[in-house]
């Protein structure tokens, strides 16, 4: 699991971050790229709004994998986003693929050589 510092993610309505996928379909649909699902932070519907001291201490901390694995779905939850007010957890949030990315396979693999090779 990857731990993105004070990074906040955008919404699912923002432009995403994008997260690997092991054995996934790149977008350029060539298998010498590597596949990226777009992730967001879901659940952002309220705004977030505490009184603070000078001296109270806010963390804001994204729990992500390094890589998915191939298939992937829009909407799975992949991770969290936890706010942190001197330690204390005030609210958490769902990391999800806001994109899907199919998995590479047989049938996959021989429709890219014969569109390459023969076509």
């Amino acid at each position: 699991i990857k731990h993105i510092g004070n990074t906040v993610l955008p919404a699912a309505d923002d432009e995403g971050t994008d997260i690997p996928v092991t054995e996934g379909i790149p977008m350029e649909n060539d298998p010498f790229h590597e596949a990226f699902v777009e992730i967001s932070q879901g659940g952002r519907e309220e705004e977030l709004r505490f009184l603070l001291k000078d001296t109270d201490q806010v963390e804001i901390r994204c729990f992500v994998p390094e890589r998915l694995e191939a298939p992937v779905t829009m909407g799975t939850e992949i991770g969290s986003v936890v706010y942190t007010v001197n330690g204390e957890v005030m609210k958490t949030y769902p990391v999800i693929t806001i994109g899907e990315v199919a998995r590479q396979d047989q049938a996959w693999f021989t429709k890219y050589i014969i569109e390459k090779f023969l076509l």
